[in-house]
């Protein structure tokens, strides 16, 4: 399993999948860094 950071052009529902298929995301937004 990889860790994935997602920035703000990542598409919202490529993390949903991804996290649907037990792959770890974190999104800028959820870690308090979005512009």
């Amino acid at each position: 399993m990889a860790l994935f950071y997602a920035d703000e052009n990542f598409p919202r529902p490529v993390v949903e999948e991804l996290r649907r298929l037990g792959q770890d995301v974190l999104t800028v937004e959820e870690d308090g860094k979005a512009h």
